[in-house]
């Protein structure tokens, strides 16, 4: 099994060391993962500066409720100052009434002690004063004294009801101000309630806008370091697959890629590709002897020019299954049939879905003589009435196919076999 391998191996050297092997230069599958990278660093970049935007607006948000907040709380103790001042002054208000109303009250009890001292002078009025009067006189003398009498206690009582009122309107007003004030109160006190909510609210927000911006300068972080990464296993790649190398730079990068331990297929079609040209660098290939159909000795094929990077994909693709027993209907890596087999390679490895069976499959791609085959291209065999059996051309004469019940998927020679014709899948 093992010299199945080498053989194989020694075949396809001859195969990647024409001009064919160019293909290798930049492997899709490596440039792809590489563009995808880069496409998704982009992305996260725009969605990190998002989430920077984001933080920034709302910070700006919380500076603008912080600046109405303290405002507000200027106000509001502004308000204080004035509400107690009010409060202060209304006090004042009624002691100043009290005090006007003590006063009309001792006003009142000076009328009425000289109204009782008229009353024990046997006087019980002002109009008995002026009838008991001796002479005229007597007469004016008495009518002046009422007179003057009566004009004092209408300006005593006219100016204690003056102070009353104006009192009581100074009170009433001072009272209707500080209920405004109160009030004022009471507004910037439901004011700077809501506003403190809101800076609650958003400070939860910028909080939450935090993480998600760490979270995504994280995942722009691990992004950049997939492209470098990308671009150090495209780097390695290009040396494993440069005949023009060293061994030992060719053995560094192959066991760089080894190292990645990935299935990728385009990392394993290099590290095959190296360890290839170090083979052919340390023991170039002579030929030899025969292996149940695989001739090592079968010269290189003729015409054909450069070889798909796809159709070199399906070619490299198909030969991790040698050893794969032939299973009739078979069309897994559990057991192939013919024409399952190279179906099931061109589906995996290049995205091309043929039909079923060899009697369809002729009848795919486009015919390609002998003289011009290019790994890739399918081979049948038998006749045009009966197309009995198809494989997968690999270059220097050879194909890989599954070749009949009791057997396995292995690498055989064209010559000697009932060939009919072929055809190119991929251009």
């Amino acid at each position: 099994m093992v010299r199945k391998k080498i053989v194989a191996l020694f075949l396809l050297l001859g195969l990647l060391l024409s001009p064919v092997t160019e293909a290798f230069a930049a492997p899709s599958g490596g440039q792809d993962a590489k563009s995808n990278a880069e496409n998704q660093l982009k992305q996260n970049e725009n969605d990190y500066k998002t989430a920077q935007e984001k933080v920034s607006q709302l910070e700006s948000d919380i500076q603008k409720l912080d600046s109405q907040i303290e405002k507000t709380l200027i106000e509001l103790e502004e308000n204080k100052v004035k509400v107690a001042k009010s409060e202060e002054d209304v006090k004042k208000a009624e002691k100043e009434v009290e005090k006007a109303k003590e006063e009309i009250t001792a006003q009142q009890k000076l009328l009425d002690n000289r109204v009782r001292v008229l009353y024990k002078s046997g006087v019980t009025g002002y109009l008995e004063l002026i009838v008991n009067s001796e002479s005229f006189n007597d007469l004016v003398d008495k009518f002046q004294i009422v007179s003057r009498m009566v004009k004092y206690d209408k300006q005593i009582v006219d100016q204690m009801e003056e102070k009353r009122d104006n009192l009581q309107i100074k009170k009433v007003t001072l009272e209707a101000e500080n209920a405004k004030l109160v009030q004022l109160k009471k507004e910037k006190e439901q004011k700077l309630s809501k506003l403190s909510e809101n800076k609650k609210e958003q400070t939860a927000l910028i909080d939450e806008a935090r993480k998600q911006e760490k979270l995504l300068g994280e995942k722009v972080q691990v992004s950049k370091n997939e492209v470098q990464k990308l671009q150090q296993i495209l780097s390695m790649i290009a040396i494993a697959t440069n005949e023009g190398k060293s061994i030992k730079e060719i053995q560094n990068a192959v066991s760089y890629l080894q190292g990645l331990n990935s299935s990728e297929s385009y990392i394993q079609e290099a590290i095959n590709r190296g360890k290839q040209i170090i083979s052919d660098k340390q023991k170039p290939p002579t030929g030899g002897g025969n292996n149940g159909g695989n001739n090592g000795g079968v010269k290189p094929p003729t015409g054909g020019g450069q070889v798909s990077g796809n159709a070199m994909k399906v070619v490299l693709y198909s030969m991790q299954f040698q050893g794969v027993p032939y299973v009739w209907g078979g069309e897994t890596p559990a057991g192939f049939d013919c024409s399952g087999f190279v179906r099931y390679c061109y589906a995996k490895a290049a995205g091309v879905y043929l039909t079923r069976t060899t009697y369809t499959q002729i009848n795919e791609g486009t015919p390609v003589d002998r003289s011009q085959l290019k790994p890739g291209d399918l081979v049948f065999f038998g006749t045009p009435a009966d197309p009995n059996h198809v494989g997968l051309y690999i270059g220097n004469g050879n194909y890989i196919h599954a070749p009949r019940t009791g057997d396995v998927v292995k690498i055989s020679s064209l010559q000697g076999k009932n060939y009919l014709t072929a055809r190119r899948i991929i251009p």
